[in-house]
């Protein structure tokens, strides 16, 4: 009697279901976080500009977007440069020595004047470090100062250029971060 009972036993353990899981439940979820991470990498390389190319190539292709045949630039569509790295110049304000720090963005509607830029970024930098050394502490430190510091730079901007294409080319000069200390 005790090998029939075995028996009903045996069979009981045959029909209860194995725990674990089996290699096609492993092999799904195996692909699912593969793809969670793929698709994370792909968003975050995205909204970091990262799979651009930059910024001249986005510009370029917003103005291929807007009609205009290559060569012929957008006169609607602005086009940023950065002035990199930063702008960190010292000057002295009642004896103490300070410092400026400045990151900028040139503005203008044609790719050629942002090319003239980068062709002549040295004689930008070193004209621009030269004004920028020359402030004093009080202008620097009102919103009228900055303004006017702002015009400034952009003054001398587009005189360079003038100077070596014959034509200003940058619209605008924008402060995308200003430090005093």
């Amino acid at each position: 009697m005790a090998d029939a009972a075995e028996l009903d036993g045996d069979e009981a353990l045959k029909k209860v279901p194995k725990k674990g899981m089996s290699g096609m439940t492993i092999a799904v979820i195996v692909l699912a976080v593969l793809l969670l991470v793929a698709v994370s990498m792909g968003a975050t390389l995205f909204f970091t500009g990262a799979l651009s190319g930059g910024g001249k190539e986005v510009a370029s292709d917003a103005a291929a977007e807007h009609g205009s045949v290559e060569g012929e630039a957008s006169k609607s569509d602005p086009i940023f440069y950065k002035l990199d790295p930063p702008f960190v110049v010292n000057f002295n304000s009642e004896g103490k020595a300070r410092y400026l720090q400045v990151m900028m963005e040139v503005m203008a509607r044609d790719q050629s004047a942002i090319d003239d830029v980068e062709v002549y970024t040295p004689v930008i930098r070193n004209n621009l470090v030269l004004l920028l050394s020359t402030q004093d502490y009080a202008t620097v430190n009102s919103r009228e100062g900055k303004q006017k510091i702002r015009e400034e730079v952009l003054a001398e901007i587009q005189a360079i250029l003038e100077e070596q294409t014959g034509e200003p080319g940058i619209e605008q000069v924008y402060f995308t971060s200003f430090v005093m200390q």
